[in-house]
């Protein structure tokens, strides 16, 4: 018979260290990447009046603490930042945020836990968004509290960006670390929500849809403008316009509101014209089906039936040849 997994019981907070050993109200940036780097510059700029201070960065090479401190070259972060390799760290600010990439977090989890045993009344998280907090159980079973808390926002290098008004989704299983985190991203200017422990994935799958298969969508609209004969650039340029202005109208009224084109008026005519178009071209074909069968699923569209039936038909060959014929002519 398989052995029972063991049961981690926390140790209470009453029981923790005294503010002394782990200092309420700060918070370690453990890793200096894109995210790390923006953190880094926002709580720099805090105050302890804010209820929340740097207490201190935490990178794994001596080379890269000496020059993060005498320079800003790379990271733009004032010479003052406290910034100390894993031999030097204190480790004892109320949050310790990994903000490593996600195959690393494993890895630095296990050094914390390595360099610093007892880890009650600490919060550690990591930043992933597509990783669950179960990554840290070796923090958990240190006596600390877990979670992972994922900035909803892309951070392309290590410039610093303003992070007020950031969302940031959070995922605990522990109700005390959800409001002490909630309080502490209020802090730095954010907008916390809460992700159900199990579904990350999913949540991120959103994420990806959400941004970079946007941006997929977007150039399979250029793509099929410069295919009806655009220059490249009025091809781009035409679907930026018509894309940010949607993005505008779905902010301000929502979807169903900012729905509009065939779909919404029930033209199925049109529709067939433009599969008929995108016959010769399956990938940009690919892509209208499947967004044009979620319209189907969450949006005002007339004459569904008729429309489904359209998208739902195999493509006919002889609808291929005529358009393949009909490119070759122009």
């Amino acid at each position: 018979m398989p052995a029972k997994p063991r049961k981690i019981v926390r140790k209470p907070d009453a029981a923790a260290p005294s503010l002394t050993a782990t200092a309420r109200g700060t918070l370690a940036v453990i890793g200096l990447g894109n995210w790390g780097t923006a953190l880094a510059h926002a709580a720099l700029r805090l105050r302890p009046e804010n209820g929340l201070t740097l207490r201190e960065v935490v990178v794994r090479t001596r080379p890269a603490a000496a020059s993060l401190r005498g320079s800003q070259t790379r990271s733009g972060l004032p010479i003052r930042t406290p910034t100390r390799t894993w031999n030097e760290a204190a480790l004892d600010a109320e949050f310790l945020w990994l903000c490593v990439p996600d195959d690393a977090i494993e890895a630095a989890c296990a050094e914390l836990v390595g360099r610093k045993a007892d880890l009650r009344g600490q919060i550690v998280l990591h930043a992933s968004g597509a990783r669950e907090s179960a990554l840290l159980r070796p923090a958990l079973e240190a006596g600390a509290r877990i979670a992972s808390v994922h900035p909803v926002m892309s951070f392309p290098t290590r410039a610093a960006v303003p992070l007020q008004g950031l969302l940031y989704g959070v995922e605990t299983a522990d109700a005390t670390a959800r409001r002490r985190l909630f309080a502490m991203l209020r802090t730095l200017g954010g907008d916390p929500f809460a992700i159900a422990p199990g579904s990350k994935h999913l949540y991120h799958a959103a994420g990806t849809l959400a941004s970079p298969l946007l941006v997929s969508a977007f150039t399979a609209a250029a793509e099929t403008a410069r295919l009806a004969g655009l220059a490249p650039a009025a091809a781009a340029k035409m679907a930026a316009v018509l894309a940010g202005a949607t993005l505008q109208n779905i902010e301000q009224r929502g979807a169903a509101q900012s729905f509009s084109g065939p779909f919404a008026r029930g033209d199925a005519g049109t529709i067939k014209l433009h599969l008929q178009a995108l016959a010769a071209h399956p990938v940009l074909a690919g892509v209208y089906r499947a967004l044009a069968l979620q319209a189907l699923e969450a949006l005002p569209v007339r004459e569904r039936e008729s429309i489904a039936a359209l998208l739902r038909a195999p493509q006919k060959k002889s609808q291929r040849r005529r358009v393949n014929a009909g490119a070759q002519s122009l």
